[in-house]
């Protein structure tokens, strides 16, 4: 192939050169992201949202990301609207009073795509990583015939609320009965 398609020195530099300025722009482009992900981190601290990352799966930019979707806590009178407005509920109608049935059609047309994508993300890291209690709701769901990966991103969706509402960390079920300076406890939340 060098006999029979020789490579011009011009044409060999040029493309030396042009893999040489990708490489820059490739570390360029990750330092950036690490000062981003740095400066996200000292933002997230600030708020009551840095809780999130209590639960285990939930690192720092998916706690940033969720943070900043449901806008005001104090405004969410109830969660089940934001579930509705990420889209994580069937499209229904209804007609004909209580007695009709209800009709599903199919999956949300307008909803909060972003806030979805985050709500999902962290239903999947919840599910691979996190508490067994949540990968285990998950699997149950998903083997009742329903959505699985969308009933766990309402049930975070829900702890992420309460979070946000009113600081705390998130104790595993199993260890809630126990003392707070219980070393059970303090093994959970260094973990």
């Amino acid at each position: 192939a060098d006999r029979a398609l020789p490579c011009s020195s011009l044409r060999l530099r040029t493309e030396t050169d042009r893999l040489q300025c990708l490489i820059a722009q490739y570390r360029l482009l990750l330092a950036q992201e690490k000062t981003v992900a740095d400066q996200a981190a000292c933002l997230l601290r600030q708020t009551p949202g840095a809780l999130l990352t209590s639960v285990k799966g939930i690192g720092v930019r998916l706690a940033f990301q969720l943070t900043a979707e449901p806008a005001d806590p104090a405004d969410i009178d109830r969660v089940d609207r934001k579930v509705n407005y990420f889209g994580l509920t069937e499209r229904t109608h209804a007609s004909g009073g209580e007695s009709a049935p209800v009709k599903r059609r199919g999956r949300q047309r307008r909803c909060n795509r972003f806030g979805k994508k985050v709500i999902l993300a962290i239903s999947d890291s919840v599910h691979r990583c996190g508490p067994p209690e949540f990968r285990e709701y998950r699997t149950r769901r998903e083997l009742a015939g329903k959505n699985g990966r969308h009933a766990l991103g309402k049930k975070l969706l829900c702890l992420a609320v309460s979070i946000l509402k009113q600081p705390h960390v998130y104790v595993p079920s199993a260890l809630v009965q126990e003392p707070p300076e219980s070393p059970l406890r303090r093994i959970c939340l260094r973990g």
